[in-house]
């Protein structure tokens, strides 16, 4: 092989390398931030916190005064009359809380329509009130969401896996837009 082509090619494979050493420190200090944020918000009552029960299950605890709170009260308080309106009685410990409002007896709704519905609604809310659509998109495509608040709550691969969903969807949404022209043509 030539020894222009040689040097070429070594040039190549050291900038490849140095891109990959950069990536990987990048990854590494992301990793590293990452678990210094979930030791400092471990036990802080101004943060949800997320506790293992022995029997293997998972509860999320919150501040009695913050909005979360209010909003999930408010929540569970509209679903108890629903259920009342419905049943014509307080809903029991075995009753489901969200429940299918065509059945004549209490039992849960599909998991296949609510998430549909879910995702609806979600689009809908955000194009009222202007959310970005990719984060809808990912919230959907996902299941969860990636919020300041809450970052402590997922592992690193979590929140790196939401941003780049977020991402690929901004990336369609401008896709989208593009394909959409920004003013009505003339009328002739």
């Amino acid at each position: 092989m030539p020894k222009r082509r040689v040097d070429r090619a070594h040039k190549t494979a050291e900038k490849r390398a140095r891109r990959e050493r950069r990536q990987l420190a990048r990854e590494e200090k992301f990793r590293e931030d990452h678990a210094r944020l979930v030791v400092e918000r471990s036990q802080d009552p101004r943060f949800t916190q997320r506790i293992h029960r022995p029997d293997g299950s998972t509860v999320y605890q919150w501040p009695a005064d913050s909005p979360q709170h209010q909003q999930l009260r408010e929540m569970m308080e509209r679903q108890a009359w629903c259920f009342r309106d419905k049943f014509g009685r307080d809903p029991g410990p075995e009753d489901p809380i969200f429940f299918d409002p065509d059945a004549d007896e209490p039992r849960p709704r599909e998991l296949d329509t609510v998430t549909r519905e879910m995702a609806e609604g979600l689009r809908q809310a955000g194009r009222e009130t202007g959310v970005d659509p990719a984060l809808i998109e990912a919230w959907c495509e996902l299941g969860y969401v990636v919020t300041e608040d809450n970052r402590h709550l997922f592992s690193a691969g979590d929140i790196a896996a939401w941003e780049a969903a977020v991402r690929h969807h901004a990336d369609n949404v401008d896709d989208d837009d593009e394909d959409k022209p920004d003013e009505d043509p003339p009328l002739d």
